[in-house]
């Protein structure tokens, strides 16, 4: 039975600990505020000592993650290790010594709809895409302020390009390196948030010469989808509705984005790599692409 210690027991924290609980693993965590006897810990090395994990999660705050994932580093024994998303607050540079594994949890690569559509554009010409992820940020977690959550802080990782990061990193894992070429963005809402609510981003990939991607804490209606226009026919994925309409035949995909999470917890668990995982140079690239972003001038 694989021993897996999840550090940070917020709303993703837990979902990580009933997921890997589901498949029969042996789960703990790490918390501050949350504590249970027998199955937590109050501090990291007390659990990789005692506990002696084989998997590790860090779930924190995204401020948190870079001196987290250091600690862990520097531990003794082998590790697999999952960093949820996004990897750190900024680039940062750091050596993973061979004998440990460094995923990130881009797990929206393990929704069937989007590696059907990596197919698809593999085999075609891509001539302009646009995508599109926008909800209205204060519906996201049922019961909680979201003036009180990571998403809306700036110093504990919030705002929609590192929030919304999954929709740049399957950008690139579909269409090939972003390079930007302009951005707007700002906190155009009367939420309170210090930080910015909408981005609106121009660019090209390397697979596709005309890129838009829109984000957005605003939307009432809750949308998210990828429109691809290739030279032979045109792609659209709703990630919502779980359909794929490729010129005028529309294609229905079993499995939500919540199943995602356990099939990305099932690759982390196996022995053999996955081609779906999220690679810690991977993540660390999509960093840099944030990065590279905020720099730009906001027209």
């Amino acid at each position: 039975m694989k021993r897996v210690l999840i550090i940070g027991m917020g709303s993703i924290g837990q979902k990580h600990y009933q997921t890997f609980q589901s498949l029969g693993a042996d789960v703990r965590y790490v918390s501050r505020h949350r504590q249970e006897a027998g199955i937590s810990f109050s501090q990291v090395h007390n659990a990789l000592s005692q506990f002696d994990p084989d998997i590790c999660l860090i779930a924190n705050d995204t401020s948190q993650h870079l001196d987290t994932l250091k600690e862990l580093l520097s531990h003794p024994k082998p590790l697999r290790i999952l960093v949820e998303k996004p990897l750190f607050h900024h680039p940062a540079q750091l050596s993973v010594q061979a004998q440990k594994v460094v995923y990130v949890g881009y797990n929206l690569r393990f929704l069937p709809l989007l590696q059907r559509l990596k197919e698809e554009v593999a085999n075609r010409t891509v001539l302009s895409a646009d995508i599109y992820c926008g909800s209205y940020l204060p519906n996201w977690r049922a019961g909680m302020d979201y003036r009180k959550t990571a998403s809306a802080s700036s110093h504990r990782g919030g705002g929609v390009l590192r929030d919304l990061s999954h929709d740049l990193d399957y950008t690139q894992w579909l269409l090939g390196k972003i390079t930007p070429h302009s951005m707007l963005s700002g906190t155009f809402s009367n939420l309170d948030l210090d930080v910015e609510d909408t981005a609106l981003i121009l660019a090209r990939a390397k697979n596709c010469p005309a890129l838009t991607i829109r984000l957005n804490y605003t939307d009432h209606l809750s949308q998210r989808y990828l429109h691809i226009i290739c030279d032979d026919t045109t792609l659209h994925a709703d990630l919502l509705a779980n359909t794929l309409t490729i010129g005028d035949t529309k294609e229905n995909f079993e499995g939500s984005i919540q199943d995602t999470y356990l099939k990305q917890a099932k690759a982390i668990l196996s022995p053999t790599p996955s081609p779906h995982l999220s690679t810690f140079e991977e993540a660390l690239k999509l960093l840099h692409l944030i990065a590279q972003l905020e720099k730009m001038p906001h027209v």
